[in-house]
């Protein structure tokens, strides 16, 4: 496809969008906080960054107990299902 080699190596340019990324990241959070940057840039975050796990956990627990995953049989509810 190419008829003449590139004189960069596409690993090289991988490894530096990585670092660029990440460092990025890294010298934000001095600055910025964390759910503070991603909504900047349209990424809906909450300060609490496992807030979502409760949900992912409670629908694992319901698969298992029920093999039914739904809102209305959610194991972390308080009001019994019918």
């Amino acid at each position: 496809m190419l008829k003449k080699p590139s004189k960069i190596d596409g690993r090289f340019l991988v490894v530096a969008a990585l670092l660029g990324y990440f460092g990025l990241l890294y010298v934000a959070n001095f600055f910025v906080p964390y759910h503070k940057f991603w909504r900047k840039l349209g990424v809906p975050a909450v300060k609490n960054p496992f807030i979502d796990l409760g949900a992912i956990l409670g629908a694992f627990d319901c698969d298992r107990l029920t093999g039914e995953v739904s809102l209305a049989n959610n194991s972390g509810s308080t009001e019994p299902v019918m």
